[in-house]
């Protein structure tokens, strides 16, 4: 008798596959000895990336054609909506696959599923989003492996002649501020761990008592610093120097030396396997390449290991929050990364190690560095034993979304926020994780759309959703924003909450219409009562001494309810942009300037300029020849 093949598909979102067990006749094979054997199958190494193996559930089918394989991904979504809870679908991995179909099977059709909980997500998601998280993923993994075949060896970019190829050549995939404009929103948004972090090495001079250190951390902060101020020949003898009080500042952290990991080697990583925390040791200083630098390539090749499960498993559901730490002879820097659409390292404490007269104050700072940096370790490793052992229930792209973190003093309430997406920052594009050819410059912008969950005020009612952008930005106005959204010039301003990292989280409503830019750009003009209602707004600012500062078009949001350019009837005009508003007479103007600010008002707006209310009324003048003549006028 010929052997029995058995048909086996795994439905997954992105990378469907599958594959064939085959089964002599009249033999007994348990369904998880057939997996195990397919796994190690060379024929099945992409199935094999993509599998979970600790995690998963057989279920039988035999009804289900295998034709027309080209909808057989979405045939089979379909079948597990409706039979997945059916009594004697759901097998036990230790049956044997000769007991399952004791009738017989159809070779026309699929035999067994093999289902992960991110297949069950998917499934349970809406079809609109479905799709949209099946591009992100996609999307995703596409610029894993693109990061992974195109970034240098850590030891290779850390070169003089790979640092120019880390900067010029491979900035659409490693995000560490060189060039210039190579940068996303800041690290510590995405995970509340780092951002705690961030925090605490910010203020490392503040009394916090969480990062308060003992007699005894201060003693062994005091070793190593003795240490690292001393010289080595090399960095062996730099690593072996510092070892011995690196080991006991990092007791607890599963600190390995030496260790290579994806096929890179690092003087340390921490964190258990995989690890979550690198650490780069170099003699001096400018000497056989920046350790940072190495820290951050040495994380971006760990994380897009596809030859680990659990790296990938950890990929699939979180941004992969890091810690890296690196000694340069006396330089010590403190860094976290996080891979969204692409890595992103920021470095967030950087210091020259020194004792003499100020040791004591020296040695403060530096052991509460640790402690905040141990405080750290020991929240992430229960976040990555969460995520590695208990099934998957968030979106599965919320990640790729900030997760931020209110600042410690902060004791105002905080809005209930779903993410949906990113938006360009005066394009108003949204997007989930793509971005347009040529406008990389969108992954610079702190602005997202979202879902605000608000109490509906009766007992048995829903929680209203109302659509808005959060904005994250360094500095914020929210007393301009409310006198202006009170008086309908500006939208409704739900909340301007501190976090972490030195941000503002703004969310306000989401508006539609179209910047006055945009129509400027098409060479069309709007109705009078725009250039009325902006007037209005500064007038209405000015009563209260503030000065707006930023009168630009892309500042200001035309709303068109019905009819079209010609038409004044239906239209309302609302600033959406408090960046700079200040105090007339106190407040200045950036110190940084974009040409396009320049241009708009070469006579007011002046670098680190004292803001002045007629810089406003300066400014109302071109927004003036914008609009359509004053038919009150005429």
């Amino acid at each position: 008798m010929p052997d029995t093949k058995y048909f086996v598909y795994f439905p997954h979102p992105l990378y469907p596959a599958d594959i064939t067990f085959k089964v002599p006749h009249g033999s007994k094979r348990m369904l998880s000895s057939l997996l195990r054997d397919a796994l190690q199958d060379r024929l099945n190494m992409s199935f094999a990336s993509h599998f979970d193996p600790t995690d998963f559930t057989f279920y039988k089918l035999n009804d289900l054609a295998i034709n027309p394989i080209a909808t057989l991904l979405e045939r089979t979504g379909e079948w597990l909506c409706e039979h997945r809870e059916e009594a004697g679908r759901k097998l036990l991995r230790s049956q044997d696959v000769g007991t399952i179909f004791p009738e017989g099977i159809d070779i026309q059709n699929v035999h067994l599923l093999l289902v992960t909980p991110l297949i069950l997500k998917n499934l349970d998601d809406t079809r609109e989003l479905e799709v949209d998280v099946r591009e992100a993923m996609l999307e995703r993994e596409e610029k894993t492996s693109h990061i992974r075949r195109l970034l240098p060896t850590p030891s290779d970019g850390v070169s003089s002649a790979g640092v120019p190829k880390v900067v010029n050549n491979h900035n659409d995939c490693f995000h560490a501020g060189r060039p210039d404009d190579n940068y996303g929103p800041p690290v510590a948004l995405f995970n509340p761990t780092l951002g705690l972090l961030a925090y605490h090495l910010r203020h490392i001079d503040s009394d916090i008592p969480m990062i308060e250190p003992s007699d005894d951390d201060c003693l062994k902060t005091h070793g190593f610093m003795v240490e690292a101020l001393s010289s080595s020949d090399n960095e062996e003898a730099r690593l072996s120097c510092i070892a011995i009080s690196l080991n006991a500042l990092f007791c607890g952290w599963h600190l390995s030396w030496d260790k290579t990991i994806s096929g890179s080697r690092s003087s340390g990583v921490f964190g258990g396997s995989p690890p979550f925390g690198i650490l780069e040791v170099k003699s001096e200083a400018g000497l056989d390449g920046d350790a940072s630098l190495r820290a951050g390539l040495s994380y971006a090749k760990m994380i897009t290991d596809n030859a680990d499960w659990l790296v990938r498993r950890r990929r699939d559901r979180s941004n992969c929050p890091a810690i890296l730490i690196s000694s340069m002879g006396d330089l010590l820097e403190i860094g976290i990364a996080v891979h969204t659409d692409g890595v992103h390292t920021d470095w967030i404490f950087s210091e020259r190690l020194r004792l003499g007269f100020y040791r004591n104050e020296n040695v403060l700072r530096i052991a509460r560095v640790f402690k905040a940096v141990q405080i750290a370790v020991q929240d992430l490793s229960k976040f990555y034993a969460n995520i590695d052992t208990k099934p998957h229930v968030d979106s599965a792209v919320s990640h790729l979304f900030p997760s931020p973190l209110t600042v410690p003093t902060y004791e105002g309430s905080v809005p209930s926020l779903t993410f949906t997406h990113r938006m360009g920052r005066h394009s108003g594009l949204l997007y989930l994780y793509h971005m347009p050819f040529k406008l990389t410059k969108l992954r610079r912008s702190g602005l997202y759309t979202a879902i605000l969950s608000k109490p509906s005020g009766a007992d048995d009612a829903p929680d209203q959703e109302l659509d808005v952008v959060v904005k994250f930005t360094a500095e914020y106005n929210a007393e301009a924003h409310r006198i202006l959204a009170d008086a309908g010039l500006a939208p409704a301003l739900h909340a301007c909450v501190p976090v972490c990292d030195r941000l503002f989280m703004v969310v306000m409503d989401w508006v539609e219409g179209e910047t006055l830019e945009t129509f400027k750009r098409q060479g069309e003009r709007v109705p009078y009562s725009v250039y009325a209602d902006v007037k209005t707004a500064i007038e209405l600012l000015h009563q209260h001494d503030l000065v707006f500062g930023d009168l630009r078009p892309s500042n200001i949001q035309c709303v068109c309810t019905s009819g079209g350019a010609e038409s004044s009837d239906h239209w309302r005009t609302v600033l959406i942009d408090f960046d700079w508003a200040g105090i007339n007479g106190r407040s200045f103007y950036p110190p940084v300037l974009d040409e396009p600010q320049r241009c708009w008002a070469p006579d007011t707006v002046q670098p680190r300029g004292l803001m002045q209310k007629e810089h406003d009324l300066k400014m109302l003048e071109p927004l003036k020849k914008l609009c359509h003549p004053n038919l009150d006028d005429a």
